[in-house]
């Protein structure tokens, strides 16, 4: 089994974030961040969506963390998830995410990351929301109009390959392939690849299962989901920010 080395991360670039406590594989890795030589996918391949879902309820009133295992077959992630794991094919490998205490371990597997801790409320309900981002290099643009988003839950990233920066209100987070980043509820955000490399990573958006788990800066939804709440009735923090392109002056 290849050596490991333990990162406990406190900043991350720009920003006193949160504390991550991330385990890394070493290896050889290809040029594009994987083991091998892999060929870097056309631009036309570029995606975010989603590969698996999981209705937690409410969750316990405890420090929270995004745990990730790999597997060597679907069948094994099934067969380890228990009642607290979700399992998920990306990227051609095998996967087990579980939001849980940082005591928690699944039955085998390799250990990859320990993400958190997630800041939750502990008197509603939510739902885990996997996804995969696979973005060839093109020049560090953001993600979609570039005008940012925010979610009403955290959301964390496990860069797989390539690296990717943040612009938020309070400052810019950087993460390169073997490291995580997250964001706390409500934070506004712009995504931007950056470093060259196709980028490729594991995201998890935590979101208050009544409301549109994505929504525009300004709070309003974007996903249309039943009883959802407009959180302009109510303000957000930051609703008329706007991305400077930080990102790709960072870049630069």
């Amino acid at each position: 089994m290849p050596t490991r080395r333990v990162h406990v991360l406190t900043t991350v670039r720009l920003v006193v974030l949160v504390s991550m406590i991330l385990v890394q594989r070493n290896g050889a890795q290809g040029a594009d961040g994987q083991s091998g030589a892999v060929p870097p996918p056309a631009l036309d391949a570029r995606r975010l969506s989603r590969t698996a879902e999981a209705q937690l309820g409410v969750l316990p009133a405890q420090p929270l963390y995004w745990h990730i295992y790999e597997y060597t077959s679907r069948a094994a992630a099934e067969a380890a998830r228990g009642d607290r794991g979700t399992a998920a094919e990306v990227f051609g490998r095998h996967w087990l995410y579980a939001i849980a205490d940082d005591q928690w371990r699944p039955a085998g597997g390799e250990k990859i990351a320990l993400i958190g801790p997630l800041q939750v409320a502990t008197d509603t309900a939510y739902t885990a929301r996997y996804m995969e981002a696979l973005f060839p290099w093109a020049g560090p643009q953001p993600y979609g109009d570039g005008s940012g988003h925010r979610h009403p839950g955290p959301e964390a990233w496990y860069v797989v390959s390539g690296a990717q920066c943040l612009e938020t209100p309070n400052g810019l987070i950087v993460a390169s392939a073997g490291w995580g980043a997250m964001v706390p509820d409500g934070w506004p955000m712009a995504i931007s690849s950056v470093g060259g490399e196709t980028r490729r990573a594991l995201v998890l958006i935590l979101h208050r299962s009544a409301e549109s788990y994505s929504m525009a800066v300004d709070g309003t939804p974007r996903i249309p989901v039943s009883a959802v709440r407009d959180h302009r009735s109510h303000g957000v923090p930051h609703s008329d920010w706007k991305p400077q392109g930080l990102c790709a002056k960072w870049q630069r």
